[in-house]
């Protein structure tokens, strides 16, 4: 990257300008995958548990989930743009802006990932031959990793697995808003044939990818997002998973008592948008239906210290049970540290 000059003499010389710093790190893969039995959704397993963690999402910086519709927006000098509308649902007739739980899904699923010894699961036929066999995706019911025990996973025949963990949408106030911002414009990363070599370490890649959390960059480009501030209730159900289990979809949300961070959804990261904190209301613990009829056996609504007690020793368990990848968890805890919400700069330009 540079800027071409003229000297004195009118030939021409490049002024050699310093890459910013990449907006983004990496998470080390693990030597290996910690695949199990999935526990299925036929009944209540013993050992296990079955419920939901209600929450609110704390927005730290705007948040953009597209709808994948377009339309024309009134500027702050009453000029007319064209900008993607957030994603929104219709309720008794009036439409509300949503974080769809699909994206947050999605999200914590690369979290879980990243935090447990779990495999690769979705890659490009580019990146296919720089993972290790061992962490090739799975394809078996008897034989998953934690985070497609959590989330599923698609196989041949009858080897799919819908998984154990459903979020809902969040959705935005009544009394909020959508409001427009302005950042740097975005291209597709590392559009070339071959994988960049600084995704690669030899011939394996680097690990997963993640972007730091900053402060927003401003640009051309208009987006319509969810402001910074908003808090939007959301609820994530979780059927048949062991205390190991809950303890890795707990530390993916952030939630793990040495190494808690906020977590990153929607467009814009690069560019210091999409930053949210998972703040835990209460966990709802549902009996097996043998012991109380169809509905079950009542609930356990567990909050203030006694929530807090259950997430640490679930966390706890994900260590006991050897399916939480500590490495893993400390690095993504330092690239994704709130600190950076406030001192680091993101790039306005190409880097």
């Amino acid at each position: 990257m540079g800027t071409w000059n003229v000297n004195r003499e009118g030939s021409e010389t490049m002024a050699v300008e310093r890459s910013p710093e990449k907006p983004y790190s990496f998470v080390p893969l693990p030597e290996r995958a910690a695949r199990g039995p999935c526990a299925g959704h036929h009944l209540f397993a013993p050992g296990t548990e079955t419920g939901s963690l209600e929450c609110r999402l704390v927005l730290l910086r705007p948040v953009q989930v597209a709808a994948g519709l377009l339309d024309l927006i009134r500027g702050p000098r009453g000029e007319e743009q064209m900008a993607a509308l957030p994603a929104g649902v219709l309720r008794a007739g009036r439409r509300v802006y949503v974080l769809p739980g699909s994206s947050l899904k999605g999200a914590l699923r690369s979290l879980a990932e990243a935090v447990s010894w779990s495999c690769v699961g979705v890659v490009s036929n580019r990146v296919r031959g720089h993972i290790p066999e061992e962490l090739r995706r799975c394809t078996r019911l008897e034989q998953l990793c934690p985070a497609c025990r959590l989330f599923g996973t698609s196989g041949a025949g009858r080897q799919s697995y819908m998984g154990s963990v459903h979020v809902t949408d969040a959705e935005l106030p009544a009394e909020g808003r959508v409001v427009v911002v302005r950042t740097p414009l975005l291209w597709v990363p590392a559009r070339g044939g071959r994988l960049p070599g600084l995704y690669l370490q030899g011939r394996r890649v680097r690990g997963r990818k993640f972007y730091y959390h900053g402060r927003v960059a401003a640009g051309p480009d208009v987006r319509v997002v969810l402001p910074e501030g908003e808090s939007l209730p959301a609820a994530v159900y979780f059927d048949n998973l062991s205390p190991g289990l809950l303890g890795v979809l707990l530390a993916a949300m952030g939630l793990h008592p040495a190494h808690g961070f906020p977590i990153q959804l929607g467009g814009g990261k690069p560019v210091g948008m999409g930053s949210l904190e998972v703040r835990p209301v209460a966990a709802v613990l549902r009996g097996a239906v043998a012991a109380g009829g169809r509905l079950g056996a009542g609930e356990r609504r567990l909050t203030g210290g006694e929530l807090r007690r259950w997430v640490a020793e679930r966390c706890r368990a994900a260590e006991e049970e050897e399916l939480l990848y500590r490495e893993g968890l400390e690095r993504l805890a330092a690239i994704l540290a709130p600190r950076g919400l406030e001192t680091r700069p993101m790039p306005s330009g190409p880097y």
